[in-house]
């Protein structure tokens, strides 16, 4: 079979009508009957092997309640009305701390204003290619994070003023009130405590370099996610990550493999679990993956990666365990931006 990215959203409708009649009443009085309907959406996803089914028919659902058999009388996929597409974008705006602070970051080529300047040149006419190409029914959501925090910029919108206010918004401080703490999966630690656990006791002390990355963007991922399905509309939601990236490597690695510079355990597989639950595919869109393989600080002895590199490889993988695709731009600028979100657009 052909590769299917697309995500197809299936709905179905039960409708149940109780009449209850009321005592009977003398011959003069009109009868009274009240009636009661209960709608019930279910929405789910066919997958054959690894990938979406894009020929679901009525006639292709079973559905049962309590184990017994229900007919349903709405169903939306595929040949019917297809619900809007949601691009759920996420951005990584992680502050260094200045040049002469102790500690200092090491191992990394982030350029947080670099990466951002695009959002100078970034209009209403940027944000209607986004919105308004093809006569599609796009909307976009907007979030951001920093070190430990989240924040949503702006919720589901298909109005260009409102996507261009969010972007214009990235560079600037995440405000304390519209913050939003993350927090670590179950079983997850921080790579202090990790090391702490694995080293005999060892913990750095306060001058010790941070080793980048050290915003928790699986972390960012997995809040998105939940946050961005509590959305009240009904819509085919894909998350684009823009980011350096920062995941730990795999739970069947010794642990001496696993860390590859990364601020927590939390691993791709654990934002693909959150990911796949919801019906969402994730696109990863890993920045200045070049710099470090161009100008590597060192290189694992079993990859042969860029060590540095290691959380940007994992990083890109949960496009692929998602449904989703990577991508890996030399640059960002809007033109740029344009272009991924169009591609995502039309595989979504």
């Amino acid at each position: 079979m052909a590769r299917l990215s697309r995500v197809l959203t299936l709905t179905l409708s039960t409708a149940c009508l109780f009449f209850g009649q009321q005592a009977p009443t003398p011959p003069e009085s009109s009868p009274t009957f009240h009636s009661e309907t209960n709608l019930v959406l279910t929405t789910f996803n066919v997958l054959r092997g690894l990938y979406f089914a894009p020929n679901v028919k009525p006639d292709d659902v079973l559905l049962l309640e309590d184990g017994k058999t229900r007919s349903f009388t709405v169903f939306e996929g595929p040949g019917g009305r297809r619900p809007p597409l949601e691009l759920v974008l996420l951005f990584d705006t992680t502050t260094l701390p200045p040049q002469n602070s102790k500690p200092k970051v090491i191992y990394t080529h982030w350029d947080r204003e670099a990466t951002y300047d695009f959002t100078n040149h970034w209009g209403d006419q940027e944000s209607r290619g986004v919105l308004e190409k093809g006569g599609a029914d796009v909307r976009v959501s907007v979030y951001r994070y920093d070190h430990q925090q989240l924040q949503r910029l702006c919720r589901s919108t298909s109005d260009p003023q409102t996507l261009t206010s969010a972007i214009h918004r990235l560079p600037e401080p995440i405000p304390s009130d519209e913050a939003i703490p993350l927090t670590l999966p179950p079983n997850r630690e921080t790579l202090e405590d990790f090391i702490v656990e694995h080293s005999g006791g060892f913990k750095r002390k306060p001058t010790d370099p941070l080793y980048w990355p050290i915003s928790w963007t699986m972390e960012a991922m997995i809040a998105t996610l939940r946050d961005s399905s509590t959305a009240p509309d009904n819509a085919i939601r894909v998350l684009a990550v823009f980011s350096e990236g920062g995941a730990h490597g795999s739970d069947s690695d010794p642990p001496t493999m696993r860390v590859g510079y990364s601020p927590t355990t939390t691993t791709a597989h654990d934002v693909a679990d959150q990911a796949n639950a919801f019906g969402i595919p994730v696109y990863p869109v890993v920045l200045d993956l070049d710099e470090y393989v161009l100008h590597a600080f060192a290189r694992d002895t079993d990859t042969g990666v860029s060590a540095s590199a290691l959380p940007m490889v994992r990083f890109g993988s949960v496009g692929e365990l998602t449904g989703g695709k990577a991508f890996y731009p030399s640059r960002i600028d809007t033109e740029v931006v344009n272009e991924i979100l169009d591609a995502i657009r039309e595989i979504g």
